[in-house]
C-alpha cells in the first residue's frame, strides 16, 4: 500500500515541477534562483502534505486490514 500511495502522490509534484519548469522556459527565466525555489517549494508543501495526509491514510488502512 505504501509504493502505491507514494506513487500516487507524488503525481502533483512531477505536474508542478513540469508546469513551473515550462512556465520559466517560455520567459527565459530559467536561470534565476526565484524560479527554482518556486519549484523547491511546492516540493516541499507536496511532501507535507503527504506527511499530514496520506501517511496517516495509509496507516489507518494497513490497520482496518491487520485487523479484519
Amino acid at each position: 500500500i505504501g509504493w502505491i500511495l507514494g506513487f500516487i502522490t507524488s503525481l502533483p509534484e512531477l505536474t508542478s515541477f513540469f508546469e513551473i519548469y515550462r512556465l520559466e522556459k517560455k520567459n527565459g527565466r530559467l536561470h534565476l534562483l526565484d524560479d527554482t525555489q518556486e519549484a523547491l517549494d511546492a516540493l516541499v508543501s507536496s511532501n507535507m502534505s503527504n506527511l499530514g495526509v496520506i501517511l496517516p491514510i495509509g496507516i489507518i488502512v494497513y490497520s482496518l486490514i491487520r485487523f479484519l
